[in-house]
């Protein structure tokens, strides 16, 4: 569903065509299939789907925005890594602090292996690389496209979890996310107005 409302917000705020016949029939056959994804959901219950509402608002909104931002502000790629990770450091220590996560280093028996600290420079050399393929992509394709993508990798990740986990969608939900990734390869982005 998203990926359709950010089309109409490309539309209307940030100067892209309206896309074609075939990327619409794209969009709204991923939203059948996900739709079909969701009524077959065990675990469906509206309480936990608020959230989901919550969240396509929020990403519609900041799919539009950086989009705007990447195509206002002058900067290089690497400079939107920079500033992204960097002016994410206070609140994170800032929520860190507040819901306790530092409280294992007052632990007698916390010690910084080298594996430890090899986790961890990993996983912000992954992050670093993460974030600038993000903007990379943002700064190439329309907010539309770069919502498909994100879309798209997210349906991936759930089919993963059939061959990693035991408890995952019926076989009508995994048929429904196939259809989902097939309808995104038709997707066709457009052009500037």
């Amino acid at each position: 569903m998203s990926p359709i409302a950010v089309a109409i917000a490309d539309y209307l705020f940030l100067g892209q065509a309206l896309p074609s016949g075939r990327s619409w029939l794209a969009l709204l056959t991923i939203v059948l299939g996900a739709v079909l994804y969701v009524m077959t959901d065990d675990g469906f219950v509206i309480d936990a789907y608020m959230w989901v509402f919550m969240y396509f608002f929020s990403i519609v909104a900041e799919m539009v925005y950086v989009k705007y931002v990447v195509e206002s502000v002058e900067m290089t790629t690497w400079s939107r890594v920079y500033y992204n990770n960097v002016l994410s450091i206070p609140p994170t220590l800032c929520l860190g602090l507040f819901f306790g996560e530092f409280n294992f280093l007052q632990d007698a028996n916390f010690a910084w292996t080298v594996h430890a600290v090899g986790a961890l420079f990993m996983s912000c050399v992954v992050g670093v690389g993460i974030s600038y393929a993000g903007f990379n992509l943002r700064k190439q394709v329309t907010a539309t496209t770069f919502t498909l993508v994100g879309v798209l990798c997210k349906i991936a990740s759930v089919l993963l979890n059939v061959f990693i986990w035991d408890k995952h969608a019926s076989t009508t939900g995994i048929t429904a996310l196939v259809v989902c990734i097939m309808a995104g390869t038709f997707y066709q982005q457009s052009k500037k107005r």
